[in-house]
């Protein structure tokens, strides 16, 4: 399902009901024409292998937190299953704990509009964080991750270089790890100008499940760590080719 304004859907009882800090994550995923096929299928495998992975820890699966953004023939914010009401009744967030999380089945159609999709990001990690500091209670939170994956050239736009500078601005201010991650014939240098620290990695062949298992891994990690960690030693993705 997907919701034009997903972020007055929080439930009241969410934070009260699990004070642990959180970390937010936000999948960017490109669902462009060029992924139909065997790329999308195996995206959702991969999706499924994170949600199977991430919710074996008991830490991760309090205090991370989930949201999709897919871009192709429009860029949408997913609006996520989450637990049922007493009375059986789904509920749907923007945002869903790790403990609730179903990995959606996307399917693959449209262009590449890749800055459009980094906005909407931006936007909707600075809406959660909002409502951790605002919550009831407040909640504590670790620096959000913004993944973003994509198997093309992004469609031309004249907002890319403000959009390229409020990424960078972002991440010198510590706002959120971005983690750019190209796919099949994807256009490295596009995604370099995003962020050199960590740099653009291509993933090896349609390696997603592998993907996903480390990404899983590493927020499992930062899930245990002090907040006030920095710097925290990840393992070395095995899931990359050198470009």
């Amino acid at each position: 399902m997907i919701i034009d304004n997903p972020f007055d859907r929080i439930q009241s009882s969410e934070f009260s009901d699990n004070p642990e800090p959180r970390c937010a994550v936000v999948l960017v995923l490109d669902v462009s024409s060029s992924m139909s096929g065997q790329p999308i299928s195996e995206l959702n495998q991969g999706l499924l292998a994170f949600e199977q992975s991430i919710k074996q820890d008991p830490l991760a699966r309090l205090r991370v937190d989930v949201s999709i953004i897919t871009f192709g023939l429009n860029v949408d914010q997913l609006l996520l299953e989450s637990s049922p009401t007493e009375a059986g009744i789904p509920r749907y967030a923007a945002f869903v704990n790790a403990d609730d999380f179903k990995a959606p089945v996307l399917s693959a159609n449209g262009t590449t509009p890749l800055y459009p999709a980094l906005t909407k990001a931006m936007d909707a990690l600075q809406a959660r964080k909002q409502e951790y500091r605002t919550g009831n209670p407040p909640v504590d939170y670790y620096r959000p991750w913004l993944i973003v994956i994509t198997d093309g050239l992004p469609n031309p736009d004249p907002t890319r270089s403000s959009v390229v500078q409020s990424v960078k601005s972002a991440i010198a201010k510590r706002e959120f790890t971005l983690l750019a991650i190209g796919v099949d014939n994807a256009d490295m240098s596009t995604l370099a100008e995003l962020a050199d620290h960590p740099k653009p990695v291509k993933l090896r062949g349609l390696a997603f499940k592998e993907m996903f298992s480390w990404l899983s891994n590493s927020l499992k990690a930062v899930s245990r760590s002090n907040l006030s960690t920095t710097g925290l030693q990840l393992s070395k993705p095995d899931w990359t080719i050198d470009v």
